[in-house]
């Protein structure tokens, strides 16, 4: 009886530990995919256009600035040839 009593505790103390591996594995999985979305969206950010005259022709040489005081961006380019 004794040996039975044993064998059932090792067995419930060890579906235990299963149950508390997968708790990790979940928050796991969930912590990495919350950082991989974040990242992601920092890659793929950007502004893109093309200046155009009033006949819709693209113009060159022209400044552009963009600025974001809240973040403190500041950044300055000139159209190429195709505008």
């Amino acid at each position: 009886m004794k040996n039975l009593r044993g064998v059932v505790l090792g067995v419930l103390s060890r579906k235990d530990e299963m149950a508390q591996d997968m708790r990790r594995f979940v928050l796991g999985f969930f912590l990495t995919l919350l950082v991989l979305t974040t990242a992601r969206g920092q890659e793929f950010s950007g502004v893109r256009g093309v200046v155009l005259d009033k006949s819709s022709a693209p113009i060159a040489a022209v400044d552009v600035a963009l600025d974001n005081e809240k973040a403190g961006i500041h950044f300055k380019t000139t159209t190429n040839d195709i505008g």
